[in-house]
């Protein structure tokens, strides 16, 4: 792993929580200058510093938020160094997550809801979706990509959208597990969490599309799981960093349907549509 992919990948979570703290910005100025009459006594400078104070605490959460998943996974033993880990961390901020966000943002507000819907449909029906809004991340690392819905058709149905952007979520996945394989050799699982992790349907087809079981632990919210635990040695409730190890337990294990060809087929198409969004902002 080159440091010419750390510092890309640096730059693509930056860019990221710059968006958030632009619209931050604008919310907070709105808010201090149109409706919370009481704080128009002060000056312009002291508005000034309050919202930027505003914008980079949201930056530090996000940064944080990558480095202490680069710092689990390299706990866990995921990956052979920190770097890896760090890469890897960097990775699933910037490119897995963009899938979550306009199922969430967009009208679909809950992964259940869309489930359901996605559920509704035995396959795309051709549909494709890759969300590459800010550009592509790992491993392909283009941030001239646009986002792409392609596929439609007279029969296409919301069921169909749907579900093509729960598999665009999959596929960005093996995507960088690829990658980070190329580094590190074959793995025999993939542990999941966070608020994706609920849809059964994604992880199934996760599962399908790797090849290996997906499980998915009891405790989806991993990140305030490892808060706690963090808070939990520090003040000696837990003796050491192996006894945690035992605490994992999972609710579920999706184990691969999908055949060694359809699987083939199905992400040389995904692969054929990253194709086409390359480049298309330059």
């Amino acid at each position: 792993m080159t440091s010419q992919h750390i510092v890309t990948g640096m730059l693509l979570v930056a860019a990221t929580v710059g968006i958030h703290g632009i619209g931050t910005l604008v919310v907070f100025w709105t808010l201090f200058r149109t409706r919370m009459h009481t704080l128009r006594h002060f000056g312009f400078i002291h508005n000034t510093i309050v919202l930027m104070s505003v914008i980079v605490a949201l930056m530090a959460v996000h940064l944080t938020e990558v480095v202490c998943w680069a710092s689990f996974y390299s706990h866990e033993r995921l990956f052979p160094d920190f770097t890896t880990s760090l890469y890897f961390s960097i990775a699933s901020y910037t490119t897995v997550g963009y899938g979550d966000v306009v199922i969430r943002d967009k009208g679909w507000r809950l992964l259940g809801g869309v489930e359901a819907l996605a559920a509704s449909v035995p396959d795309t029906n051709g549909v494709v979706f890759v969300p590459a809004f800010v550009g592509l991340g790992a491993p392909h690392w283009d941030p001239h990509a646009s986002g792409m819905l392609i596929g439609l058709g007279r029969g296409t149905q919301p069921g169909h959208i749907a579900r093509a952007a729960l598999e665009a979520i999959a596929f960005q996945v093996a995507d960088v597990l690829e990658a980070v394989k190329s580094e590190t050799g074959a793995f025999t699982a993939l542990r999941v969490d966070g608020g994706a992790s609920v849809n059964n349907l994604l992880l199934q087809f996760q599962a399908d599309v790797l090849g290996v079981p997906v499980a998915r632990p009891q405790v989806t919210e991993t990140t305030a799981l490892g808060a706690a635990y963090l808070a939990g040695l520090a003040t000696g409730f837990w003796p050491n960093p192996d006894a945690l190890r035992t605490s994992r337990s999972d609710d579920a294990r999706f184990e691969p349907k999908m055949s060694a060809e359809e699987r083939t087929a199905r992400r040389a198409r995904w692969h054929k549509a990253v194709e086409r969004v390359r480049g298309w902002n330059a």
